[in-house]
């Protein structure tokens, strides 16, 4: 595994090839989202961000997915499990995450976007790791989430198993 000593933030980190088919010039525009596949609120946040994705950027697969894996990898925090977003040549975590997400949604949702870029990331990550602690408590744990909306199922990337 490769060694990260110029990204010494575990929020931010290069991206690696994602092994997805997909050429370097056709993920730049677009954002990857792992999410705990095993998580509801996880589940449930990713179909609300496919509904309010107009444009088609964002694109999701699971933490415990081959691409999900690589993405973990490359922050180098295998203790990293809620949710990783890949955003052009990065990698980003935590609240990080989220605000790329909020940004990449557009419209009303700079807004929050960019106050959020207010707080201190050591502030913001306290209540995202607050949250994620307690995420199967408050929300539930489920071995299969539920079907996907139409405007998330077009947007899953394939995994080993749908291949095979």
């Amino acid at each position: 595994m490769a060694s990260y000593k110029f990204f010494p933030d575990p929020a931010v980190a290069p991206a690696h090839s994602l092994g997805d088919g997909s050429s370097v010039s056709e993920n730049l525009e677009k954002i990857i989202i792992a999410f705990d596949g095993d998580c509801l609120l996880c589940s449930r946040s990713t179909r609300w961000i496919a509904d309010r994705d107009r444009a088609g950027r964002i694109r999701f697969t699971r933490l415990q997915d081959p691409i999900g894996q690589q993405m973990i990898a490359a922050t180098g925090s295998p203790d990293l499990d809620s949710m990783l977003v890949r955003e052009n040549d990065r990698v980003l975590s935590r609240s990080t995450a989220v605000l790329a997400v909020l940004r990449a949604l557009g419209g009303i949702w700079k807004i929050p976007a960019a106050l959020g870029k207010v707080i201190p990331r050591a502030l913001r990550d306290v209540l995202y790791d607050f949250i994620a602690a307690h995420r199967y408590q408050w929300f539930g744990k489920g071995a299969a989430c539920a079907m996907p909306s139409e405007a998330l199922r077009q947007r899953l990337l394939p995994t080993d198993r749908e291949a095979k």
